[in-house]
């Protein structure tokens, strides 16, 4: 999944604050600029444009304005009208550092990694205490692969706002994948604490468990994660694979099912469920679901070996 795909509070835009004492005008133009943050959060976005380009209107050096325009347009699917909007903003207040910030979620959009590197850093530079821009930059250095630098983005962004539990699941992954399991650990068992029912963080914690040959704890760290989630197809598949480790052949065929019915196109579960229906010795079922992992993806790894049919 893409940094869009999954919670990185990169996603999350800044509607910007006030800007000070206003004139009458610019006073008519930040009760527009509620207005449509208000109507924008009941999905209404073309109703909210509408709200913004006329408080434009009354106030055209409105910095505010132009930043929640630049939103509305990156909802809209339009990223580069949304950095020309950012871009006008930051002519009117180039200090502002939600303009920055979400400028570096446009980039960030459109595939430029080091172009919102730079404006999460310049955001920063304006806002030490700006969590939430820490955050998207260490998710950012975290896609460019420095995972190092997003540790130390998480563990910043945790420093302003130690209760962010999606930070602490953020710091686990990063740790997890250099490889400090028992670190990852402590992040995921923070984030629980703070959010119980936060069912990727228990899938995210079962993987850990796995890594660390504490089975048992994964398939329990899993079975939580779809109490919570029933249609979290990932955490069905994880449970799966623990559950074929320990044996359980038949409850591994269940989670596998399971998941391949919320996500057909799961070519993971797919290959993992026909592995476990041929070691039950259901090789006819077996060999469908491998044909229909190779017809999702024609391309992905052949797990297979001769089998003698009885």
């Amino acid at each position: 999944m893409g940094l869009f795909d999954r919670f990185r509070s990169a996603g999350r835009l800044r509607t910007g604050a006030s800007e000070g004492k206003a004139d009458t005008s610019e006073q008519d133009a930040l009760r527009l600029i509620d207005e449509g943050n208000a109507i924008r959060r009941q999905g209404r976005i073309a109703e909210a444009m509408q709200r913004y380009e006329a408080a434009i209107r009354l106030a055209p050096n409105l910095a505010r304005a132009h930043l929640n325009r630049g939103n509305v347009l990156l909802e809209m699917g339009d990223p580069d009208g949304a950095l020309e909007a950012y871009a006008t903003a930051l002519v009117k207040n180039p200090d502002f550092a939600a303009a920055h910030y979400n400028t570096g979620i446009a980039h960030l959009r459109s595939g430029r990694r080091a172009a919102a590197v730079a404006a999460y850093r310049t955001a920063i530079a304006l806002d030490p205490e700006y969590a939430d821009a820490e955050v998207a930059l260490g998710a950012a250095l975290e896609e460019l692969g420095q995972l190092d630098d997003a540790v130390a983005c998480y563990r910043r962004a945790l420093a302003i706002n130690p209760d962010y539990a999606e930070v602490h699941c953020n710091l686990g992954n990063a740790l997890k994948t250099l490889g400090r399991f028992d670190d990852a650990l402590a992040s995921y068992r923070r984030a629980l604490a703070i959010r119980p029912d936060y069912a990727e963080a228990h899938n995210n914690l079962g993987i850990a468990l796995k890594k660390l040959g504490q089975i048992d704890g994964a398939v329990a760290s899993y079975r939580r994660a779809v109490a919570i989630k029933p249609d979290f197809a990932e955490a069905h598949n994880n449970l799966g694979n623990a559950l074929k480790e320990l044996g359980q052949l038949d409850s591994a065929v269940a989670s596998y099912r399971r998941a391949v019915a919320i996500r057909d196109d799961y070519v993971e579960a797919h290959n993992n469920l026909g592995i476990a229906l041929k070691d039950v010795g259901q090789f006819e079922d077996a060999v469908a679901s491998l044909n229909r992992a190779l017809a999702i993806k024609p391309t992905s790894p052949r797990r297979t070996t001769t089998w003698a049919l009885p």
